[in-house]
């Protein structure tokens, strides 16, 4: 069952993630320094990590399982997160 809870992250992350624009110098600054120091000391995998700070999925799922402590509720979050990010582009497309 979709609760507030479960909506509010949902609506935060893909908040967050792209339309928010003082938040996007933030997030870019925070994943060119991240991704820049995982490149020099040579962990490619940490470079993963900088995912969390630019998709609204994932950070959808990781706030949801932190905040809810649901594996189900984090999911439905993601879910959700996804589906509103693809009504807004598909709102925000050209008509051909």
């Amino acid at each position: 069952m979709i609760n507030e809870t479960i909506m509010s992250i949902a609506l935060f992350s893909v908040f967050a993630t792209g339309y928010y624009t003082p938040l996007n110098v933030i997030t870019n600054w925070i994943t060119e320094k991240w991704i820049g120091f995982c490149i020099r000391k040579k962990q490619y995998l940490l470079v993963k990590l900088a995912l969390f700070l630019t998709c609204a999925k994932c950070q959808a799922f990781i706030l949801g399982l932190v905040i809810t402590h649901n594996l189900i509720d984090a999911i439905i979050a993601s879910m959700l997160a996804l589906v509103i990010k693809f009504i807004i582009e598909y709102v925000k497309r050209e008509p051909k």
